[in-house]
């Protein structure tokens, strides 16, 4: 636009009625003014299409789909359809799109200033636009809007300190999906919001679950999604500060394939608000030769590792060696003392009777202290869950001691993570991490109890990676 035209904008009242103000912003061949509705008498958005030398049929086309589609649309989410008009300005040709106004900045804004979401913030956030999508895709036919991202998304200022009202705003890419043409062939959105089916011209209600995904990765990281790592079409950020089951559902949304993305925007809100409903329950077979006892109801999981004592075999082959030396040892003593040998008698028989008789009791006796102190010292490990509590459990001779783990709904993920030759069992809870069965589990049944433990307390299990 010449400055000569836009100030003829300024001049006189569109259609008599609208009082441009200012400008809000520019696209090519398009701008967004605000103004003063001199017949309301209240403020109003006006975008306006210019037929100038950047105009293409297909900018027009877009236009009106934007009008028509605001025009139909009545949600306290969305900007109301006002009007629609022709200008025929000497310097200025066009149509204009007047809508409501709202009084807030998009979340772009609110980024730039310096402001961060909590994990409650963007839940709640992805819980109002989630709202809005299922509106907009129960249309007939459904409505997708192909363009979400922090700066189409308004959020309102409160005095008291809290969230606000949300608002999706610029509806100039929007789709109606015709229900017998399923797919739509208009290449529109913006690049790092926009998911790979969208490239090749197709949209689906899950292309608008996927842009809404990465926006609230935005939120939380605050780098832009070019920023993002990416591998395979699929974006990688960080999350050590969310819950493992937000980022899983958070995961779901950005799934490189439509199909593998929930199914609507309602599953996706039913999911948030409860998480575990979503989870595939994983079945796996005991391992054969696992000792590993499991014992489960509805109410209670106890799982019992096989015994483990303070000592490996080195340290009682260790033993054995020191008990056969010292029992050699006696019995050259008693050799080597006369008293001894003149008790035992002159008759050399009876003698090495009583030496070999000497040496095999103590050898007998060396051998029962070694097995009972073993038994002391060893301990049998116990994971017992309820549906209050998480307790280890160590049993050892006759005493008996547990450690509490925390409450059960505070569990949030199980994780199998390898060691240096075996496994081992993580409970993540309240950002905290137990291990159960270190040293003890072989890949196959890290793998088999984690599942076990994830299907009877609902929650997530992955397994952790070098």
């Amino acid at each position: 636009m010449t400055t000569s035209a836009f100030s003829e904008l300024f001049q006189s009242p569109l259609g008599g009625r609208y009082a441009i103000e200012r400008s809000l912003g520019k696209q090519v061949g398009r701008q967004t003014f605000l103004a003063y509705d001199l017949q309301s008498q209240v403020q109003v958005v006006i975008k306006l299409l210019l037929l100038g030398k950047d105009f293409q049929w297909q900018d027009l086309k877009l236009f009106d789909r934007e009008a028509k589609t605001l025009q139909s649309l009545h949600h306290p989410a969305i900007p109301r359809y006002l009007d629609y008009l022709d200008i025929n300005l000497p310097r200025c040709k066009g149509v204009a799109l007047v809508q409501s106004y709202i009084d807030a900045q998009s979340l772009e804004a609110h980024l730039r200033a310096g402001r961060t979401f909590s994990q409650a913030e963007v839940q709640n956030l992805a819980k109002a636009l989630l709202e809005v999508l299922i509106y907009l895709h129960q249309q007939s036919p459904p409505v997708i809007h192909r363009d979400i991202k922090p700066s189409n998304i308004l959020l309102t200022g409160t005095s008291d300190g809290s969230m606000g009202q949300i608002y999706l705003v610029d509806f100039g890419s929007v789709q109606h999906l015709a229900a017998k043409q399923g797919t739509t062939i208009t290449v529109v959105g913006t690049y790092g919001y926009m998911p790979p089916e969208q490239f090749g011209g197709h949209t689906t209600p899950a292309s608008d679950l996927y842009s809404l995904g990465v926006t609230l990765i935005y939120l939380i990281t605050g780098q832009h999604p070019t920023e993002l790592e990416q591998q395979g079409f699929r974006l990688h950020f960080q999350h050590s500060s969310l819950a493992p089951i937000f980022v899983d559902w958070l995961k779901w949304l950005i799934e490189p394939s439509p199909d593998e993305r929930p199914a609507s925007a309602k599953e996706a809100l039913q999911v948030l608000e409860n998480p575990r409903s979503r989870r595939k329950r994983v079945t796996i077979q005991q391992p054969k030769h696992s000792k590993i006892l499991l014992n489960k109801t509805p109410e209670c999981l106890d799982v019992r590792l096989p015994q483990k004592g303070m000592f490996r075999w080195p340290i009682v082959v260790l033993l054995g060696v020191v008990s056969f030396i010292g029992t050699r040892w006696i019995h050259t003593t008693i050799r080597s003392t006369p008293a001894l040998a003149d008790y035992a008698g002159k008759g050399l028989y009876l003698y090495t009777k009583i030496g070999s008789i000497t040496t095999l009791v103590v050898v007998l006796i060396t051998l029962l202290l070694v097995a009972l102190l073993y038994k002391c010292l060893s301990s049998r490990v116990h994971l017992r869950i309820n549906r209050k509590q998480v307790f280890l459990v160590r049993k050892s001779f006759i005493f008996e001691w547990q450690e509490s783990w925390g409450a059960t709904q505070s569990v949030e993920q199980i994780l199998i993570c390898p060691l240096l030759r075996t496994y081992e069992v993580v409970i993540q809870a309240e950002s905290k991490e137990y291990t159960f069965g270190k040293g003890l589990l072989t890949r196959a049944e890290a793998r088999w109890l984690a599942h076990e433990l994830s299907n009877w307390l609902d929650v997530p299990c992955e397994e952790w990676k070098n």
